[in-house]
Parts: structure tokens; C-alpha cells; sequence
């Protein structure tokens, strides 16, 4: 057998060429690894929690679990001006609407509440806040000083004296104490004789240096405790209110804005500077406990839960269990800008500034959603070249009566989720190299969650397959020596072909290591059918994901024609035809 001296050239150039590409390649450097490495999370810190996609509570505590119900929106009444306080009185609900005085509300239905009456007097402005003292009702004004209300008919409210403090405004806070009225103003504190309501006046006033401005205030046994511009806290001893005693200021100096009076605690509302906790067990020396950042303008405290109203996200409950360190349980973000709140059973009433008068459902915020996702951020970043093929996840978790976890994979970075049974090898179906897990927690009882303590994912990585380029596939040839070709893996120098008569290669007829994207055989392959395919070869030496594979057939070669025979053959067959016609025409 043997080639045309054309296509034996054509042939010698294609050896040239592939030797020239192997020569090449060798000044490629192969640095891309395949890696088999683990991951843990043990919620200690949220570092590779995706914030955006789970919403599970304690990440970061050292566990996870389903989220707590957030409160429930009930009813709302507008406000055609701005609610600045609250107060409830039984179904009435009294709100400070500022330039619309006091509205009167019937909050008996808390899904719908309606108007009832208003005091809104002609030379008064900015009703800033409303305490409610039997049959009659203390109005503060920024501008009008404070008003007494005769609500015993709250679709009549009547004016039954006014008291004008001047230009000294009454600001946030009227506490009223038997016969004395206590008023926060910009000139500090005042006690007023309320006894005859039809005639109150000022019994005393104390100015706190160096502001003098007092804003919220409550009333605690013998003193008051006052949430005082620019200190914080400042405490007066009213043990007689004819001659108030100044015990001083305490705090860092926050611009508080309100306090609320738990036990032995005082809670300071301090807007953006956030909220801080006072142990006020000796009222002449109180100290700060804690602190919580955030933005609150008015707070209320029941037991180890305080409902705090801020202008930047509506309702924010703290747990306060440990008030050296509270910690956020949830939030509901209303329409409008909280300024105060009321709290009474399992309803939350805030004075939402444009919104009005809004009304929450707080009675499941200790009782679990049906379901919580957790999810990562990315906790194996790979190599393009090499596929994430294979993952084992373990997990400590607990799941009770009623509850369960399903758990997740994904190898493309989240494009695709695939679910997986714990402490299986999972073997993915679309693979990538940007590795995230995911867990979905779920209860039928919302008195009870599952939990997870950790994750471990143990995981293994390999060289993505090449793209065989030529020959092409079920190609029928001649050429026992043929050029095999495929695409580059970047970063990978080395490949290995296999060539065989069955697509098992269990036994490969050429199993040889080839620097470069080529290779022909120095053993002229006997004819028959042929399967080929190649895989890269990592930095690391392990051999990666195979490419697919394709089918060459080698046809032996024709004999070559032999003419000079043909033709004496051809020759002496015509000579004897020629003599046996000659011989039958004679006779």
C-alpha cells in the first residue's frame, strides 16, 4: 500500500504543523487545579450570609431558626395634618394632630376606627400632646400653652381653661399627678395646681442648665425623670411640688427626645442616636446600662418587650430581656413617620405623623412564620476552567414535631438549585464553579422551629471538558495516521488522548499525555472502527472531565491498478475471440 506523492507531501505538512503547535505549547504554564476542600458554618458570624435572600433570625448567635411573625396592620384613620402623640382612653383613642388639635376617635373596632369629635380652639396651634386625666384632657401647645378639656362628652369636647405659658412651649410630655399637672417646656420644668380645672396654676418651675430645654418627661414615685435636650436624662425631685429640687443630668449628652418608666429602669428615646437604658434603682445617681442604635422617638416597655416608635421604619420591637444589651426582635414600617405610642392588650397605636393614627396587631410577634430561608453568599469561588462536580453536605440540626429542613446546592452561583439528601455524595447536574447552599425551614405549628446549628460541605472540583474540533464525528477515511485536533482549556498545557475500538477504554489502544492541542499517531492504526476522546491535565496532575466522544473509521486502501497486465490480459482475450470468429466464418 501506498500514497499519491501529493498527499504524502499534504501529509508531511500536517506532521510539520502539528509538531510546530507542540513546540508551542510547551511554553504554556499550567496552573489551573482541581480542588477537593470543605467549607463549615457555624452562624457564629453572619460572614457569608446572603442578606438579601434569607430571612431566618439568630445568624450570627451560633444558630438559626424560622423568624418571628411580624406585627399585622389593623386600622388606620388620616390625618389631614401631622399625629404627633396618642393617648387611649378605653375605645377612645385622643390624637395630637398638630395643626387640627386633638381628634377623638373610636378605636372599638380596631379594624375600622372613626371620628367621634375634635377640639381644635381658634388661637391655639400645633397640638403637640394630650394626657388624659379622668373627664378632662391636658392639651400642650407649641404656641398657646396648655389647655384643660372637659371630654365627658367626647362627641362635645369643651374648653374649660387655658394657661399660657407664653412663648415657652410645652413640648412632648403633660404628666398629671392628683391635683398637679408636670409640663416639659423650652424654660424646663413645670408643676401646675390642676385642683380647680376651670382655673390652674403654676405652682413652681425649675430650669435645667445648660439647655433648659425640656422635652418628654414621666413620673416615677417622688421624681421626674426627663428626657433634657442636649443630657440625655435629667431627674427633679417633686416630693413637693411647690418647690421642685434639681438632682442633675446623667448620660453622655444625646439630644434625647422621650423616656419611659419600667421598674427600676428608664428608657431614653434619643431619635438617630438610638435608645439608652438607665438603672435608675437610686433615682439620685442613675447610669446607663445600655444602649441600641437606631432611630426612636417615643418608646413603651411591657415586661421584657419594648415597642419603640421611630420616624425612620414605623414600629421596632426590642427584646430587652437583658437590658444591657437589646436586641432587635422586629420591625414594621408604616406609611408615615412614627412620633408616638400607646400600647394596650395586643394592639399598638401610633401617632404616624402624615399617616394618622395607626394600628398594629402585635399579638403573634413570639409566634413562628410557616417558613425561613437561609441562603450563602458564595463559600467556593473556583476557576472557569474547573467545574464543581461533586458535594457532600452535613448538617447538626434539630427538627421537632411539625417542622422540617430541606437543604440545597447549587454549583452555578445560584442559577440553579438542586435539592440533596445530607451526608450523600450529590453529583451535580449543572455544574459551574461558584459553590452557595441553601436551607428551607418549615412548620405547620408556629409555636415551634427547626434549627440548624452548623453546615459542613465537603466538595470536589474538576477540569471542564475540551471541545473536539477535527476530525468530525463518523468521519470514513483512508488515512491510518490521522490528525487529532481539539480546543484549549485556558491554563491547561497538558491533555490526555485515548483512543480505542470501544467506548469503555477500558483498555485503550493510545493512551498518551500530549503537550498541546493536537496529536497524530506514530503507529499507523489498523483499519477498523475507532473511538476517541481527550481530557485536560491539571497543574496537580489529575486528569479532568472528558470530552465527549467521537467515532473515526479507517478503510483499507484498493489494490493499485495494474495496466501493463490488464492489458496483455485485455490482448490475449481479443486474440482468442478473434480466432474462434475467424474459424467459424471458414467453415
Amino acid at each position: 500500500m501506498g500514497f499519491s506523492m501529493r498527499k504524502k507531501n499534504i501529509i508531511n505538512f500536517m506532521i510539520l504543523s502539528s509538531l510546530l503547535i507542540v513546540v508551542i505549547s510547551m511554553d504554556l504554564s499550567s496552573n489551573v487545579t482541581a480542588v477537593t476542600s470543605s467549607f463549615t458554618e457555624n452562624f457564629s458570624s453572619t460572614t457569608y450570609r446572603d442578606f438579601a435572600n434569607s430571612d431566618v433570625s439568630d445568624w450570627g448567635s451560633g444558630e438559626i431558626r424560622i423568624s418571628y411573625q411580624e406585627p399585622s396592620e389593623l386600622g388606620n384613620y388620616p390625618s389631614s395634618g401631622e399625629s404627633l402623640d396618642v393617648t387611649i382612653d378605653g375605645d377612645l383613642a385622643y390624637v395630637a394632630d398638630k395643626y387640627n388639635g386633638v381628634m377623638i376617635l373610636n378605636i372599638s373596632n380596631p379594624l375600622s376606627p372613626s371620628f367621634v369629635g375634635n377640639y381644635t380652639p381658634t388661637l391655639a396651634n400645633r397640638a403637640m400632646d394630650v394626657c388624659i386625666d379622668g373627664d378632662y384632657a391636658f392639651i400642650g401647645y407649641r404656641y398657646g400653652g396648655v389647655h384643660v378639656v372637659d371630654i365627658s362628652d367626647p362627641y362635645n369636647p369643651t374648653q374649660v381653661d387655658i394657661y399660657d405659658i407664653g412663648d415657652t412651649i410645652a413640648w412632648d410630655q403633660i404628666e398629671v399627678v392628683g391635683n398637679y399637672a408636670y409640663v416639659a417646656t423650652n424654660l424646663g420644668l413645670y408643676s401646675m395646681d390642676v385642683t380647680n380645672k376651670a382655673s390652674i396654676s403654676v405652682a413652681d418651675n425649675i430650669a435645667n442648665p445648660p439647655t433648659g430645654i425640656a422635652r418628654g418627661l414621666k413620673i416615677s414615685g417622688n421624681y421626674a425623670f426627663v428626657a433634657e435636650g442636649n443630657a440625655d436624662l435629667w431627674v427633679v425631685d417633686i416630693t413637693n411640688p411647690l418647690n421642685l429640687v434639681n438632682i442633675g443630668d446623667f448620660g453622655p449628652g444625646e439630644y434625647s427626645k422621650n423616656v419611659f418608666i419600667s421598674g427600676d429602669l428608664a428608657f431614653v428615646s434619643n431619635g438617630v442616636y438610638g435608645l439608652r437604658i438607665f438603672n435608675i434603682s437610686n433615682p439620685l445617681l442613675p447610669f446607663s446600662i445600655g444602649h441600641f442604635a437606631g432611630d426612636f422617638e417615643c418608646v413603651y416597655a411591657i415586661g421584657d418587650i419594648l415597642y419603640g416608635a421611630s420616624n425612620s421604619y414605623g414600629l421596632c420591637v426590642l427584646d430587652i430581656s437583658d437590658p444591657t444589651a437589646p436586641i432587635k426582635h422586629t420591625e414594621f414600617d408604616t406609611a408615615g413617620n412614627a412620633f408616638a405610642i400607646e400600647v394596650v392588650g395586643d394592639y399598638v397605636y401610633l401617632a404616624d405623623g402624615t399617616n394618622g393614627l395607626q394600628i398594629l396587631d402585635v399579638s403573634n410577634i413570639y409566634r413562628y412564620r410557616t417558613e425561613g430561608t437561609a441562603q450563602s453568599i458564595a463559600v467556593f469561588i473556583g476557576d472557569a476552567e474547573s467545574l464543581l462536580k461533586y458535594a457532600t453536605l452535613v448538617k447538626e440540626d434539630t427538627i421537632l414535631t411539625d417542622t422540617s429542613i430541606d437543604y440545597f446546592l447549587s454549583a452555578d452561583n445560584g442559577a440553579n438549585w438542586e435539592s440533596v439528601t445530607p451526608g450523600v455524595v450529590h453529583n451535580f447536574s449543572n455544574t459551574g464553579y461558584i459553590l452557595k447552599w441553601k436551607a428551607v425551614l418549615t412548620t405547620t405549628n408556629i409555636d415551634s422551629t427547626p434549627l440548624i446549628d452548623s453546615i459542613a460541605i465537603s466538595y470536589t472540583s474538576k477540569l471542564r471538558a475540551t471541545t473536539l474540533t477535527n476530525p468530525y464525528n463518523g468521519i470514513v477515511t483512508i488515512d491510518d495516521t490521522p490528525l487529532f485536533e481539539w480546543s484549549e482549556i485556558t491554563g491547561i498545557s497538558s491533555y490526555l488522548i485515548q483512543i480505542d475500538v470501544s467506548d469503555g477504554f477500558l483498555t485503550p489502544i493510545i493512551n498518551e499525555t500530549v503537550v498541546g492541542f493536537s496529536y497524530e499517531s506514530s503507529v499507523a492504526l489498523e483499519p477498523n472502527t475507532y473511538h476517541w476522546r481527550v481530557a485536560g491535565i491539571d497543574s496537580g496532575g489529575d486528569v479532568g472531565e472528558y470530552s465527549e466522544i467521537r467515532i473515526i473509521v479507517i478503510q483499507a486502501l484498493a489494490p493499485e491498478f495494474d495496466f501493463i497486465s490488464f492489458s496483455v490480459l485485455t490482448l490475449i482475450t481479443l486474440s482468442i475471440i478473434f480466432v474462434i470468429l475467424l474459424k467459424r466464418k471458414r467453415s
